[in-house]
């Protein structure tokens, strides 16, 4: 069928082709090209994040604390007993304040913390009763922190306010 054509046509035809068969390689390098270029990419990425691991683990740990002054923390021989110390507390500085306590509860022993105790609680009064017990709660030794709460209303039109507390304290064995 080729040979039929003129020999300017057939010459036309071929130049066609090849540029034809030139745009198909042009675009099958390009994607390989930026295939390529993305994997060389997450490379770096990889060996970066590797140096920043390896620098980290030949890293020297960092110096022990220092230990907390008496005063600081509950001397108790376990730590549920240092947990109820502290529930004592928060239950002695509700009683002085007019605050109702609703519930309280210890947590577990947190492994990354042991030495730490957790209480939540929830408590009911009026806005100056609420603050005067915060404020026992915390200034006291050895010293209770919130570290997380929330104040609501108990109702609408109603002046008592109710407060959704996490408090921790440190505790070391009694000596």
């Amino acid at each position: 069928m080729i040979e039929s054509f003129s020999p300017f046509t057939r010459r036309v035809l071929a130049i066609g082709l090849l540029i034809l068969a030139l745009l198909v390689a042009g675009q099958l390098f390009a994607l390989i090209a930026s295939g390529v270029g993305n994997a060389l990419d997450r490379l770096q990425d990889s060996r970066f994040a590797l140096a920043r691991v390896e620098a980290v683990r030949t890293r020297p740990p960092p110096p022990r604390a220092a230990p907390l002054p008496p005063g600081q923390f509950i001397g108790a021989d376990s730590h549920g007993t240092a947990a109820a110390a502290a529930a004592g507390r928060i239950r002695t500085a509700a009683g002085q304040s007019g605050v109702t306590l609703e519930a309280m509860a210890a947590a577990p022993v947190d492994p990354l913390n042991p030495k730490l105790v957790r209480l939540t609680f929830a408590a009911r009064a009026a806005e100056p009763a609420l603050l005067g017990f915060l404020q026992t709660v915390e200034r006291d030794d050895p010293p209770l922190r919130l570290n997380s709460w929330s104040i609501s209303r108990a109702a609408p039109d109603s002046p008592e306010l109710i407060l959704q507390a996490s408090a921790v304290t440190a505790w070391s064995p009694a000596q």
